[in-house]
This record gives structure tokens, sequence and C-alpha cells, in this order.
């Protein structure tokens, strides 16, 4: 083998030094070649393999980083910060929309009777209801121990179909009397303060909320992609019952 083939072994050991440390450790070699006309024999000989030579050196001195390991590091801190900046942006959106629909007041420390100080909106009576169909909106439902439906929304999307009141895209109180209910919601938000007789629901994309003071309740729940079992059921108690697609019927809390 030649001489050459040593140095170019040599280099290739050499290769994570930068530049100028691998030249200059080349150039000695180089020298002492030229100075004694060595051959690659006595190279072995006097210095070892290059791979040997090349360690000597190494032990020594500062290994510069790859040009892919210094892009992966840059890679790795860039990364780094993006996550970091995620973090950060989705703590902060989660508690912009915690703010945003998070129950202005808590809903259960009122009723029937007392929740007219929360309300600004005139209350209306409607007679003859016994079911509602409520679309896109929020509504919060009051027991009540009278004879008739009052009725509080923000929003103008609110008819009656003979027995039916209607709720669109409102925000709305009731107050509902002592007698069975039905209750069909899409893309809705139902809150109900200590229902005061049986009602059935039939809800599509809907939470629906619960809170029980005096009474107890029986549920019966049927859904399809939906979260039903964070409710406790009391088998002597007012029945609920109905059927239930991507929705979630859960105990109010604030």
């Amino acid at each position: 083998m030649k001489t050459n083939d040593y140095i170019k072994e040599l280099k290739n050991h050499l290769s994570v030094l930068d530049n100028k440390k691998r030249e200059e450790i080349i150039k000695e070699i180089e020298s002492y070649i030229e100075e004694s006309d060595a051959s690659y024999s006595l190279l072995v000989e006097r210095f070892g393999i290059p791979e040997e030579l090349a360690n000597s050196y190494l032990e020594d001195m500062p290994i510069k980083e790859s040009k892919g390991k210094k892009i992966w590091s840059k890679t790795k801190k860039a990364v780094f910060t993006i996550i970091i900046f995620l973090i950060v942006v989705s703590i902060a959106v989660g508690i912009f929309i915690y703010n945003i629909i998070k129950d202005p007041f808590d809903y259960a420390k009122f009723d029937a009777n007392t929740i007219d100080s929360k309300v600004e909106n005139q209350w209306k009576k409607i007679d003859n209801i016994d079911s509602l169909d409520i679309e896109q909106a929020k509504v919060v439902l009051y027991g009540s121990d009278k004879d008739v439906f009052e009725v509080s929304c923000e929003g103008n999307k609110n008819t009656q179909n003979k027995t039916t009141f209607i709720i669109k895209q409102s925000r709305c109180f009731l107050k509902v009397p002592k007698q069975k209910l039905n209750i069909k919601s899409i893309q809705s938000e139902i809150v109900f303060i200590e229902p005061k007789e049986e009602t059935q629901f039939n809800s599509r994309q809907s939470r629906i909320r619960i809170a029980s003071k005096e009474n107890q309740y029986k549920y019966e729940l049927n859904g399809e992609e939906s979260d039903l079992k964070k409710i406790k059921s009391n088998e002597d108690g007012i029945l609920i019952k109905g059927e239930f697609y991507q929705s979630e019927v859960v105990p109010y809390k604030y």
C-alpha cells in the first residue's frame, strides 16, 4: 500500500475534527513522509495504523459536530420551542374557551321562585305546552309548582306550534310546571334544575346537565356514541328517560 492510502485513511478517521485541525495533522504527517521518505509500512511501524494515529489525536482535541448533528441539534431546539409555544397557546385558548362557555352564575343556587333576580328579560306565560323543540340553543329549565310555563329568552326564533314550544339559536330560561315533558334537542346545551315530573329526551349532539336538590331520579337512558355513565340512578326516583346520539348526560356542576 502507498503512503497516499495512509493519508486517505487518516483523513477519514479525523473527519470529526474541524477542517483546520485536520489539515494541520495531515500536513504534519505529510512533512514527515517527505523528510524521511517513509513507506506505508514504516508509517505503521512509527505511528501505528491510521485509525490508531487518529485516535491519539482525538483523545486531546475537541470534536467538531458533524453537519448532520448540527442540523439535528438545531432542529431539536426548534421543535422544543414550537412545542412549548403550542402548550402555552393551548392553555391560553383553553382558559379563553372556558371563560366563554362557563355558566354566568351557579344555576343550582336558584329555583323557580328565586331565578327572577338573575334574569333581566321579561317573563312570558305560555299555555298548553307538553313538548320542547330545542335547536342550537342554551336552555335552563327550573321545575316549578305552578301550573303554567313561563319563559324568558334572548333571541327571537321562539315560536309555539300547537303543544310544542320551539327554541332556536337562543338563550332561554324556562319555569316548567309539574307535568310530563318531552324534550327534543339538536346541538344544544340544556340545564334542568330539579325536574318535578317525568321527562323524556330525544337528543342529538347535545349536553344535558341535571341538578338534583330535594328530588331523586331514576334514569333510563339509551345512547349511541354518548356519555351516559356519569349520572347516578335511584329506582324510587322521578323517571327521566331518553334516546341520545353523540350526547352527554351529567350531573350539574358549576
